[in-house]
């Protein structure tokens, strides 16, 4: 099986050619546009690219534009750097860019320059310095890249791959660190079935134990299930951006596959709409993002998915499952299952008990008419759908593509 996974994780000649022939060119597009205008930086790249731990088939390539720290305002001065490029500016603890470069997804990150991560300004100082502590253990251990490749293979197969707001699992930083930690890619699957919360990894022994370093580290980032002491900064907790629910889809994961190992676990799974057709009183809803960046995009599209969601359960449809799917460039596939789907033309709507105050009583009396009493006022109201494709159908940026 080994040789199958292997096959799965190395690029062809052909694509890694496209990648350096992109990288080249955009580096001397960007050395060229320094060299016009006069401005002191240095181009590097970052990433996965960087380690050389992509995997075939990803389209991303991060570069680092480090500054040195007469300069001011590194953000702007990189959208004037840009300008050929039509980038994107992207919002956040410094503003950063993309834009398309003949099929990938480049992002320019602005960073000063920095040996020593107390003297960053900003935390995407750091980021080079990530890139360097990983590429200096793979030079040490041959086989580190290729683990770790492996790992995030697995990873992205389970969705629980990368810390965009949208998704909360891995980074790509954290699985180096973990693949690390635990040596390969078979300890650290065999490790992480045994996970309980607040797993403690601290690669580089910067603390004697967890209880110095939990003492010591940013208490606003020890919220996670797993606590991965940052290699660089060890005040920073690696995986503070991991939710639970992909911390136990991994367990879950790993679990299942040293039961039964086999190279389904490294194959990612659409759910398709002949899948989710099994499912009774079944609503599947598509909608496009209006964003074009993909964790904006993403962010926007989950933030629909639990709008709905809330919403159904708002006008009291019980939900049995529900869940979405969305791969970048395409539309985003949202499902709802329910107990039963029609519900009773009105409902009972509760006021205060009746002992409560007597102007609790009279506000409640003076706002609906028939007002009735058991154990508490209440009064018999009409609901306002009694099938959620009638809500779902006023609803924006949403449409059904099947009901059951």
């Amino acid at each position: 099986m080994k040789d199958k996974i292997t096959e799965k994780i190395i690029p062809s000649k052909k694509e890694q050619i496209r990648v350096e022939d992109v990288t080249k060119e955009i580096s001397k597009k960007i050395n060229d546009s320094l060299k016009k205008q006069g401005i002191s930086a240095k181009l590097t790249l970052g990433g996965s690219v960087a380690k050389g731990t992509w995997l075939p088939g990803d389209s991303d390539i991060d570069f680092f534009l480090q500054f040195c720290r007469k300069y001011k305002n590194i953000s702007d001065l990189t959208e004037k750097i840009l300008k050929g490029f039509k980038a994107e500016r992207v919002k956040g603890s410094r503003d950063y860019f993309n834009f398309k470069y003949k099929g990938f997804d480049i992002e320019i990150v602005p960073v000063l320059e920095t040996t020593d991560p107390k003297k960053a300004e900003n935390i995407t100082d750091i980021s080079p310095l990530h890139v360097n502590w990983i590429k200096e253990k793979i030079k040490g251990n041959k086989n580190l890249q290729e683990e770790i490749k492996i790992a995030k293979l697995f990873l992205k197969a389970q969705k629980c791959y990368g810390a965009e707001s949208y998704i909360k699992g891995f980074s790509g930083h954290v699985t180096d660190i973990l693949v690390y930690y635990y040596k390969s890619f078979d300890k650290f699957i065999k490790e992480a079935s045994k996970w309980k919360s607040k797993v403690f990894i601290d690669a580089e022994k910067h603390y004697k134990n967890k209880e110095e370093a939990m003492a010591k580290m940013n208490q606003s980032k020890l919220y996670s299930p797993i606590i991965v002491v940052d290699p660089i900064q060890p005040e920073r907790n690696a995986a503070a951006a991991l939710d639970k629910e992909k911390f136990n889809l991994l367990i879950k994961s790993a679990k299942e596959y040293l039961k039964k190992p086999d190279i389904s676990f490294f194959k990612e799974k659409r759910i398709t709409l002949n899948q989710l057709k099994k499912n009774k009183n079944l609503i599947v809803l598509e909608s496009s993002p209006t964003k074009k960046r993909k964790d904006i995009a993403g962010a926007e599209l989950l933030k629909r998915f639990q709008k709905l969601k809330r919403k159904l359960k708002e006008y009291d449809f019980n939900l049995i499952t529900s869940g979405w799917q969305w791969y970048s460039g395409e539309k985003a596939m949202y499902w709802f299952s329910f107990k039963k789907k029609g519900l009773s033309k009105t409902k009972r709507h509760d006021g205060p008990p009746l002992n409560a105050s007597k102007e609790d009583i009279a506000a409640f009396k003076g706002k609906w008419k028939n007002v009735k009493k058991d154990k508490r006022y209440y009064v018999i109201v009409k609901r306002k759908y009694t099938k959620p494709e009638d809500m779902i159908k006023k609803l924006k940026d949403v449409k059904i593509i099947y009901s059951s």
